[in-house]
């Protein structure tokens, strides 16, 4: 193998390549953020050299990728954006001084998990960051066995910790293990919201009554309406930091 992190600026054909083959780790209902609907396409047309591809030479084979955006963040708790959704819009805002930078997003081809290829996008981003003069990459972490607890408040699931002490998480230790410290919690952090008839096409399940229900792959309930004819879910994520010196 000889693995490389481009820039979707250096290789876009690898960067199309990338979106298409990780495609599958989401679940429909997944790509439905309100938010992120509007502005992801756009962050290759306006921070391409932030989005980043995992690539092998050799075989010229692509491995993941990771998504970036720049912001403006004071280093303090209250400054924090809300969730992934308010990094994602400062980022498109028109005055704003860049002075961090955010991840976004790790996805790994399908088939090439647990080569430790997240921790080589997580340390390219790092490395961008510090090549910007930016101080920290902060990262709205997605708990990857919060789905295993989907009724536990991710404001009890982020500390959670092993007998060894490390956090139970394995996406937030793959973090804390490259020296990355967890901030605060972000519960409300991406919305995705439709009607229920979205919501029955994008999962397959009927919704029969108001209330909460639980989704495969869920981190949290969804809420459905049917007075509104509105189901709302709003993913949880946790704000983590890595300094860049």
């Amino acid at each position: 193998m000889d693995l490389t992190v481009v820039s979707s600026q250096e290789r876009p054909d690898l960067a199309d390549r990338a979106d298409e083959e990780t495609a599958s780790t989401h679940k429909e209902w997944q790509v439905h953020g309100d938010v992120s609907n509007l502005y992801w396409g756009s962050l290759y047309d306006a921070y391409p050299e932030f989005q980043l591809v995992l690539h092998d030479q050799t075989g010229d084979i692509v491995l993941g990728e990771g998504n970036t955006i720049p912001c403006s963040w004071d280093e303090t708790i209250e400054g924090l954006p809300t969730g992934i959704d308010e990094v994602i819009e400062r980022g498109f805002a028109e005055d704003f001084e860049a002075n961090n930078l955010s991840a976004l997003n790790v996805r790994i081809v399908p088939g090439n998990e647990g080569q430790g290829h997240s921790r080589l996008l997580l340390t390219a981003m790092r490395e961008l960051a510090a090549a910007q003069g930016f101080a920290n990459v902060i990262a709205p972490v997605l708990p990857n066995w919060k789905h295993r607890y989907p009724l536990i408040p991710i404001e009890e699931y982020a500390y959670w910790n092993r007998d060894d002490g490390r956090p139970f998480d394995p996406w937030i230790r793959v973090h804390h293990r490259l020296g990355a410290d967890t901030l605060a919690v972000a519960p409300r952090s991406r919305l995705i919201s439709g009607t229920v008839a979205d919501w029955e096409e994008w999962t397959g399940l009927e919704f029969p009554e108001s209330g909460d229900y639980l989704l495969p792959g869920g981190l949290t309930p969804m809420r459905v309406d049917h007075d509104r004819d509105l189901g709302v879910y709003w993913e949880p994520n946790v704000w983590m930091r890595h300094r860049t010196a």
